[in-house]
């Protein structure tokens, strides 16, 4: 089947490399493609404002046209019936997208730029599921490999040859990130293509790295000014990636050591789920009967990720699964609701009393 490619950066550059049958457009000139209307097509879209102009914006117009503009003009031309499967390449910024409290502070534009991420995950979604369409979105966390010019990766590789003099690193270099090469992209991405059903997963290695101590493991220290400022960004953004791990049954990450040939690099491993501003991703449905697990099997056809836990008073389902999902308590959900929002409540016990709703 073939595969279009939108967006002509260095994932898409990668991407048509080891993916047979497919093409490489920009969004604009793939709306002016001719497509034979009896063969189906799966699409990529890597396409988004460059996130290398992000320090030097100066036209709202321009952003707003390449992040979002762009993709709902093309989904208002193209015929979706063709459509057998769209690949969104959203970003781990968006865990990061809603900040109340720095939302003056964005000087670098990164909240603008992860709020528009998070807007079009929402845009495709609607799209998708009006259409019968499968949609997977990988939120992809800091990607690298060879010839990458924008990662802080590829920074401390010029600074190492000296193609670079100096490097100014904000919080003192202890923010966390998760480091993934880019052929593992490609890989999973191949394997998506002969996916069924849609989803969000992550998309990293499910490991952090400080970086400081990837600055102490190059031997960069003389060079790099750490500031000790606090910069507009996310502490720690490491991936959730139980579910490529298993759902996907890919594993075999390359290990960010061999590529910059030093010795290991601590790390710390994601142990919790990526919340968008704390706010728990999934729905949370009151019930575990019948009619909860009917509803549940229907929104997770449409994204594995849009239910989060089932609530049940009784104490022989508690802790168990039931469609992958965790059945908890209510005291369980009242602790739970302390450290996260949940975004709703859908209450699936038709018995249930107006009163004891309330």
């Amino acid at each position: 089947m073939k595969t279009y490619i939108l967006g002509t950066g260095y994932l898409s550059e990668n991407l048509k490399k080891k993916i047979s049958n497919s093409e490489v457009f920009s969004v604009s000139d793939f709306s002016q493609l001719p497509i034979n209307n009896k063969r189906k097509f799966n699409v990529i879209i890597n396409s988004f404002y460059s996130a290398k102009k992000l320090n030097n914006l100066n036209s709202y117009k321009k952003f707003i046209d390449k992040s979002i503009f762009e993709i709902s003009s093309l989904l208002d031309k193209i015929n979706f019936k063709n459509i057998n499967k769209i690949i969104y390449t959203s970003s781990s910024s968006v865990y990061g997208s809603i900040n109340n409290n720095k939302i003056l502070n964005d000087k670098k534009n990164r909240y603008i730029y992860s709020s528009l991420k998070l807007s079009t995950e929402t845009l495709l979604k609607n799209y998708c599921f009006k259409k019968k369409i499968q949609l997977i979105i990988c939120r992809v966390f800091n990607l690298y490999g060879p010839d990458e010019e924008f990662s802080i990766i590829s920074k401390l590789i010029k600074l190492k040859k000296n193609k670079i003099k100096k490097l100014i690193i904000y919080n003192n270099g202890l923010a966390i990130r998760d480091f993934i090469h880019v052929d593992d992209v490609v890989e999973v991405y191949q394997k998506l293509l002969n996916t069924k059903n849609s989803f969000i997963c992550d998309l990293g290695t499910g490991y952090g790295i400080k970086i400081i101590d990837l600055i102490n493991s190059m031997n960069l220290n003389k060079k790099i000014l750490l500031a000790k400022s606090n910069a507009s960004e996310i502490n720690e953004s490491i991936s959730n990636n139980v579910f490529i791990k298993k759902y996907i049954d890919y594993k075999n990450f390359k290990k960010i050591e061999r590529f910059l040939n030093v010795n290991n690099i601590p790390k710390q491993k994601k142990i919790s789920e990526n919340f968008i501003e704390k706010i728990l991703v999934g729905s949370i449905i009151y019930g575990c009967g019948y009619s909860g697990i009917e509803l549940a099997k229907q929104i997770l056809s449409i994204d594995k990720t849009n239910v989060s836990y089932f609530i049940d008073d009784d104490k022989k389902k508690i802790g168990k699964y039931f469609e992958g999902i965790k059945v908890l308590s209510f005291q369980e959900l009242k602790d739970l609701s302390y450290k996260v929002k949940p975004r709703n409540i859908i209450v699936a016990i038709p018995s249930l009393s107006e009163k004891k709703r309330f």
